[in-house]
């Protein structure tokens, strides 16, 4: 019987950084410690970790949709199944990524097939569905 590897995109929120600072120096790493522990925890199940790197930590919500399901697609290659784990605009992103009906610029309908295809699970954590209060106020 033949194994099916998975593959994990960690999708980092509004300000969407994998990284930010300097290296040599003090910097941030948005995921570190979830990252390291899924490494530890689903070594054997999951051994391809990313980072998805938005285009802009403030873009719109179609340009970062556009660049995670780049992102996607080049995982897809190398795993049969993809898990998309979204921390705040972050799920928002990765919902739009494994939504058919939402159109991703740049992309084929027959590249959005595929794409969904592989993806097993959608899994957000603090994602605004319904809006924030900042976003409200600032309409």
């Amino acid at each position: 019987m033949t194994r099916t590897a998975h593959g994990i995109v960690l999708v980092p929120g509004f300000f969407g950084f994998g990284t930010f600072g300097s290296p040599d120096g003090s910097h941030i790493d948005y995921f570190a410690r979830v990252r390291d522990e899924l490494a530890k925890r689903l070594h054997d199940l999951a051994p391809v970790f990313v980072t998805h790197e938005p285009p802009a930590p403030t873009g719109r919500l179609r340009a970062r949709a556009a660049a995670l399901f780049a992102q996607v697609a080049a995982v897809a290659k190398t795993v049969d199944r993809i898990h998309l784990v979204g921390h705040s605009t972050g799920g928002v992103d990765a919902r739009h990524v494994a939504n058919h009906a939402y159109a991703i610029d740049g992309a084929s309908n027959e590249e959005r097939r595929q794409g969904i295809a592989k993806i097993a699970s959608v899994v957000t954590v603090s994602a605004p569905f319904h809006g924030t209060p900042i976003a409200r106020n600032l309409a």
